[in-house]
């Protein structure tokens, strides 16, 4: 089990041993909704699903998906490398994130950029009502997997309530091909984008990148989805 590099700088060997035990060595159930779990990690330099750039997965599709000014939102933004892309892009970009050492890291980045990114420092559970509908596009990436399995549905209703109308979320599921129970990452499975996002979603496109980096290949699925 691995971010293609390493959970927390553990090996994909020794995480492998602990398959099946879902609480971890300390038989606890690993807090991934608590800022204080993701800050330890950015702290400790263990962030294996931090590729240090955008995916060349998004680079690709923005190259053919300008914006003009379309409001997007990024969910677990992390060091922000995706709200910069998106922000060149031509996109007004909304980063949200509750781990106190990315925000600054994503927060220096903008302002060297001199990209008007608003960065949000918040759980993003608990968005404001008034955020319902503000956004055109929401891009998923590595947040998914990331978050208390038990929460994906809560995940989807928020992706939901922060769309319009006519909004699409943009989102590269990984990883395909580990448990769904153990993490993080926590797997990811066809059947299961289908039958969560499927209710409030239609997908519009859908396809195993070929521009993946080489330890994500045939691990990600990238999905288009138009919202109901």
């Amino acid at each position: 089990m691995s971010w293609g590099a390493g959970i927390a700088g553990v090996s994909s060997r020794s995480m492998a041993r602990n398959r099946g035990n879902k609480k971890g060595a300390t038989g606890r159930r690993r807090d991934v909704s608590a800022p204080s779990f993701w800050e330890q990690l950015y702290n400790r330099g263990k962030t294996g699903w931090d590729l240090g750039q955008p995916t060349p997965v998004l680079k690709k599709w923005l190259s053919g998906h300008r914006g003009k000014g379309e409001k997007v939102c990024i969910l677990g933004a992390g060091n922000g490398y995706d709200a910069v892309a998106f922000a060149k892009a031509g996109y007004d970009v909304v980063a949200v994130d509750f781990a106190p050492t990315p925000l600054r890291y994503l927060s220096d980045l903008a302002h060297k950029s001199k990209l008007p990114i608003e960065v949000v420092a918040q759980d993003m559970f608990y968005l404001p009502k008034k955020w319902n509908g503000r956004f055109d596009l929401i891009f998923e990436y590595t947040t998914y997997c990331a978050i208390d399995p038990r929460r994906r549905n809560e995940y989807v209703a928020l992706i939901k309530r922060l769309l319009n109308q006519q909004g699409r979320l943009v989102a590269l599921f990984f990883p395909m091909d580990q448990d769904p129970t153990v993490g993080p990452p926590y797997g990811v499975s066809y059947d299961e984008i289908a039958q969560r996002f499927g209710r409030h979603f239609i997908i519009a496109s859908e396809e195993w990148p070929e521009l993946s980096v080489a330890s994500r290949r045939l691990r990600e699925l990238f999905v288009v989805m138009d919202r109901r």
